[in-house]
């Protein structure tokens, strides 16, 4: 019998607060860049870049994570 599905009830309530936690900072890094000064225009970059690099190396993170194992990936996400 596949462990598959007992695994996604596990995995997927956790995976949901680490992202989960994850996206809730987000407002208060636009507020913290204000109150350093940054114009919006130059926040607005940094966003950008960011969600740019995370395209850019997602992929080739998630390949290397596919040869280590999907548990050891999620281990190293959560550290």
């Amino acid at each position: 019998q596949s462990s598959s599905p007992r695994l996604g009830l596990v995995f997927l309530p956790v995976w949901f607060l680490c992202v989960a936690g994850d996206w809730l900072q987000g407002p208060y890094v636009y507020a913290l860049y204000q109150a350093y000064g940054l114009a919006r225009a130059d926040i607005a970059l940094l966003f950008v870049g960011g969600f740019g690099a995370s395209m850019a190396f997602g992929t080739v993170v998630g390949s290397w994570v596919d040869s280590l194992g999907r548990k050891r990936g999620c281990q190293l996400y959560c550290v």
